[in-house]
């Protein structure tokens, strides 16, 4: 995986980009993106949102919780957008 590519987080359910905070700094990514799910009101600005941060794609995509879910669903809708999709704890099952 590059980290010279566009990397984009999801955060979980009440969560925001302070999720991230620790990772983002043991890594040295040079285009880093975050999708701000918490200011969505329905599934649908969940991926509108997404869709605006993974533009000039192909990304890799991180989504933790329900960011993993979002991710996921923006990866099978955009295939050829998505170089690497790292899902954390999204699924119960």
């Amino acid at each position: 995986m590059s980290q010279n590519s566009s990397w984009v987080f999801l955060p979980g359910t009440l969560c925001d980009e302070r999720l991230w905070f620790r990772m983002w700094k043991q890594m040295h990514i040079q285009d880093r993106r975050y999708v701000p799910l918490q200011w969505a009101n329905n599934l649908e600005e969940m991926d509108a949102l997404t869709s605006y941060a993974c533009d000039n794609g192909p990304v890799t995509l991180i989504g933790f919780s329900m960011g993993g879910y979002i991710a996921a669903r923006y990866a099978l809708a955009n295939p050829d957008d998505v170089e690497h999709l790292i899902l954390l704890g999204y699924d119960p099952a």
